[in-house]
């Protein structure tokens, strides 16, 4: 009985660990699931009133096109406009190139089979008629030998001789006035004044650097010289040295003496008054020199006078000619050391004027080098030129003369025509006068009749044919560029398409009926982020919208100012204000192929938590401001998600922001 106790214990125990994890870990999966959902923020929809606006997108139109065409077939040689240009009428749009078109070189083929042909049957009519009328068999080989010469100089009709002859005599004359102008350019640039100043500049400037340069070596020959010479200088300083050296000596005796001499020499002096010629004399005199210091005060007795007077003597004699010999040397010093400065300011006076007139000498021939050398440029540039015109005049002579063999080949082929033409009129006379009335004669002058009609056909083109330049017929701007250069135009296929300026401009904005009957004709229109100008948009008109019939309207506004047409636009026009029961922010409108639709958000109980998922409600806008919508389609107090963490879809399960 215990034993089962215990088991029903252990059973319930497990059971109730089993259950706890079991939600510990549902409970998890919820919270991981939760975390890999997209995140949401939701609003609520609310009614309420809304000044609105509507808004729409257009491409800007001239209300008037011009297609700028052709006559006839040509090849375009350059286009001188671009897209967006304004034009005014009697501008140069396109240049042709200078050929016949391709209806006119087929209708001139045409003319030429059907004069083949009618020669073939002529010929042949008169071949059979020759067996019987001798004139005719004249005339017809009277005809073919005319034929004959005319070939000789042309295989061409010849009833296109007289433009061939009028066009190889204008591109003769042309020919002819490019040699002219060639030639004249030719003789200018040869006689140019610029082009002579500078040959004779390049011939003075070329002497002068030889003469330069010549200078320039004598002058550096004199500055080695003078450099690598023994000059004064250095035997004077070498002078000035020994005698500084004489001097010191002989002052330094004159110092050592006048230790044991100064005593007497001083006293001579004073006996002598200071004066240095009664010293001298004295110093020569003993007896009166002895006297004379007997009366000294110093001295005492006679015979100490005889004594100093010969100790005076002597020491004046030693000190007087170390004097002397000391002023002898200064004197000396002093000369050589003038010599020395006088050499001085003399050789670097030279050496300076020899370096002074080398530099000169350097500059100016630096200077005319460079001169030289732009005036050989300059003369090189000439002859260039001159060279080319000479090529030019030769190629251009050239082309006079082939052009004149042309138009000598063409009148002698016109001479040759006109006998063509009177030899094959005579044949035609005697052969219809020959086959009056039969089939033969009447083929003859049907085909006689067709060559008439395609000559006429011809002058009818050759009258209306397109010039070299395609000019504008109207004022505006170019929308639209059909043909590049160097591609062949067919006759009436638009080269492009010119916007009339002065027929205005319109713009087209798809609404719903209900926003239609919100505006009234002659409303004006806001501009939404248009920088382009000053612009303004007035309601024109409100017509069925053919791409949604039966729903839709377009606005059709009348623009005005500086407009660029093919631009998209942005409108806004505003309504009254109106209210509305079912408001949604601007976020939560999306757009599909199936038009315009909001993802409510559904919540779902759970034991554990509330599940969001996304669902497709589809809407159709009213209304709109900066802020809210107005729409059908959904009630006021549902939630309809603004914004998500990652794309999202109806069906999608979602998560509320702040949500865990």
């Amino acid at each position: 009985m215990e034993a089962n106790v215990k088991r029903r214990e252990w059973v319930k125990t497990a059971a109730i660990i089993f259950l706890a994890i079991l939600l510990v870990l549902t409970f998890f999966s919820n919270t991981i699931m939760n975390a890999s959902l997209p995140e949401v923020a939701a609003q609520q929809v609310s009614s309420g009133a809304i000044n609105a606006k509507i808004r729409g997108s257009g491409t800007i139109a001239a209300n008037e096109t011009y297609d700028v065409t052709i006559s006839q077939t040509r090849k375009i040689a350059s286009v001188k406009v671009k897209v967006g240009q304004t034009v005014n009428a009697g501008d140069v749009l396109f240049t042709l190139e200078a050929a016949e078109s391709d209806e006119l070189k087929q209708a001139q083929d045409a003319l030429e089979s059907l004069e083949r042909a009618y020669e073939k049957a002529l010929l042949s009519a008169s071949t059979s008629d020759a067996q019987e009328n001798r004139e005719v068999e004249k005339a017809r080989a009277a005809y073919n030998e005319a034929l004959v010469i005319y070939r000789q100089y042309s295989t061409m009709d010849p009833a296109n001789l007289a433009s061939a002859q009028a066009e190889a005599d204008a591109q003769l004359k042309q020919l002819q006035r490019q040699l002219k102008q060639v030639q004249k350019d030719l003789t200018d640039a040869q006689s140019d004044r610029d082009y002579t100043d500078a040959q004779a500049q390049v011939t003075e400037l070329t002497g002068k650097i030889s003469g330069y340069e010549s200078e320039i070596e004598s002058l550096q020959t004199q500055l080695e010289d003078f450099d690598n010479g023994q000059s004064q200088q250095q035997s004077l300083q070498r002078q000035i040295q020994d005698k500084q050296s004489e001097l010191s000596a002989a002052q330094a005796v004159y110092e050592s003496d006048k230790v044991f001499n100064e005593y007497y020499y001083n006293l001579l002096m004073e006996v002598a008054g200071q004066d240095k010629t009664v010293a001298a004399a004295l110093a020569n005199d003993i007896n009166e020199l002895t006297n004379r210091l007997a009366n000294h005060p110093d001295t005492g007795s006679e015979e100490n006078a005889a004594a100093l007077a010969k100790e005076c003597s002597a020491s004046y004699a030693l000190l007087s000619g170390d004097q002397e010999k000391i002023e002898a040397l200064t004197l000396e010093l002093s000369r050589l050391q003038e010599d020395l400065r006088n050499a001085a300011d003399s050789t670097e006076g030279s050496r300076d004027k020899i370096v002074a007139k080398l530099n000169e000498a350097q500059q100016n021939l630096t200077q005319s080098e460079r001169k030289l050398a732009s005036a050989e440029d300059a003369v090189k540039r000439f002859e260039a030129a001159i060279e080319r015109l000479e090529d030019q005049a030769d190629a251009v002579s050239d082309n006079v003369d082939d052009q004149q063999a042309e138009v000598d080949k063409l009148a002698s082929a016109a001479s040759a025509a006109d006998t063509v033409k009177s030899a094959k009129q005579a044949l035609e006379d005697l052969v219809f006068a020959q086959s009056l009335g039969d089939t033969a004669s009447l083929d003859l002058k049907d085909q006689k009749e067709d060559i008439e009609k395609q000559k006429l056909a011809i002058e009818e083109l050759t009258k209306n044919a397109d010039g070299q330049e395609v000019t504008a017929k109207v004022s505006g701007i170019v929308s639209e560029i059909s043909v590049t250069a160097g591609n062949t135009a067919g006759a009436e296929t638009p080269l492009c398409t010119i916007n009339v300026a002065d027929r205005g401009y319109t713009i087209k904005i798809p609404v719903t009926q209900d926003q239609a009957r919100r505006v009234k004709v002659g409303d004006n229109a806001e501009l939404v982020n248009y920088w382009g100008g000053n612009v303004t948009a007035t309601l024109e008109s409100v017509a069925n919208d053919p791409e949604n019939p039966g729903k839709g309207k377009l606005l059709i506004f009348r623009l005005s100012g500086e407009v660029d047409p093919g631009t998209n636009l942005t409108l806004s026009i505003g309504q009254k204000s109106a209210n509305y029961d079912a408001l949604v922010p601007n976020s939560a409108i999306r757009t599909d192929n199936n038009g315009s639709f909001v993802l409510a958000l559904v919540a779902k109980s759970t034991p554990l938590s509330t599940r969001y998922t996304a669902t497709r409600v589809d809407v159709q806008e009213l209304a709109k401001d900066d802020n809210f919508t107005a729409v059908s389609g959904i009630g006021a107090g549902e939630f309809v998600i603004t914004t998500s963490t990652k794309p999202i879809e109806a069906g999608t399960q979602v998560r509320l922001v702040d949500e865990p």
